[in-house]
């Protein structure tokens, strides 16, 4: 592909295409649905066959993301892969993580080596949650999920806008890809959107900044492993937030409502690239998941 060029349709098959031979996928999106995952998920699927590392991180911003997608996410990080990866890709020797502290150095010009891959872990925080929170970090946690990762950011009223993908080739090479899609099929198909797309060795310090800054996010004192509690939590917020404001839900069918039907059996259902919003109130914030949802 061209070094930077603009995406405004069809990302999916860019994301697809790239996925096929990377082995670190880190994706950060403000909502994920039904429907994107789906559209993903055989190229997912494959990279986890091939212990590909992937992380990724939605949010809660006005229970959009649909509690589905994240069930879904979770069924595919627990369950032997039933695809066998189309391009071998020899494991890359991980190394200790380099988080940037929140006083990043300037950036200084991008000339520098991209770096391997590594196997991060959680930095330590000393104003960590309470106990109980710790174990639900822990639930359902075996050895062999470390290759996969999902994360829920808790935007606790804060707008959470992020949408960005980012694949690495080895040391090497990688993709960037940041603009405005969502993880929902029409986003990633025939909405209207606008990604640039860059490879890594046009600016190798953006890529690696980008690789931290994501790692940052994805180890926040405010974000939950996806567990099953962290998915019926979310899903109790979820539907009593949309029974209190019904016209974001229907506004959200009707946009789905254009986007064709997924060839991999998903009907989209919940996939729309999110709802347009038109009640006066004003919404209450997201609980959050790691809090029982008030009565």
């Amino acid at each position: 592909m061209t070094d930077v060029r603009l995406i405004t349709s069809g990302l999916g098959n860019e994301l697809i295409d790239a996925m096929a031979t990377a082995d670190t996928i880190y994706l950060i999106v403000s909502f994920a649905a039904n429907s994107g995952i789906g559209f993903l998920q055989k190229a997912l699927a494959q990279a986890v066959a091939r212990h590909a590392e992937i992380k990724i991180l939605v949010g809660d911003y006005l229970y959009i993301t649909e509690p589905g997608a994240l069930q879904r996410l979770y069924q595919l990080q627990q369950e032997p892969p039933s695809v066998q990866p189309e391009v071998p890709v020899q494991p890359v020797q991980r190394e200790a993580p380099q988080l940037h502290t929140s006083s990043t150095p300037a950036m200084q010009p991008d000339t520098a080596r991209l770096r391997p891959r590594s196997k991060p872990v959680a930095p330590p925080d000393p104003a960590r949650p309470p106990e109980s929170f710790q174990a639900r970090e822990t639930e359902s946690f075996h050895p062999q999920e470390a290759d996969f990762e999902i994360r829920l950011w808790q935007s606790q009223g804060r707008s959470f806008h992020p949408k960005a993908y980012l694949l690495q080739m080895g040391p090497d090479d990688g993709l960037l890809f940041v603009g405005s899609s969502n993880l929902s099929r029409s986003a990633l198909t025939s909405g209207v959107e606008w990604n640039l797309a860059m490879r890594a060795q046009v600016a190798p310090l953006t890529f690696d900044r980008a690789r931290q800054t994501f790692l940052e996010s994805f180890y926040a004192a405010c974000t939950l492993p996806v567990t099953p509690g962290v998915i019926d939590l979310y899903r109790a917020g979820h539907d009593r937030y949309h029974r209190e404001f019904p016209q974001t839900a229907l506004q959200w069918r009707r946009d789905q409502a254009k986007v064709p039907a997924s060839d991999d059996g998903d009907d989209g259902d919940g996939g729309g690239h999110g709802p347009k919003r038109h009640v006066n109130k004003t919404p209450r914030p997201p609980v959050q998941p790691d809090a029982p949802p008030p009565g």
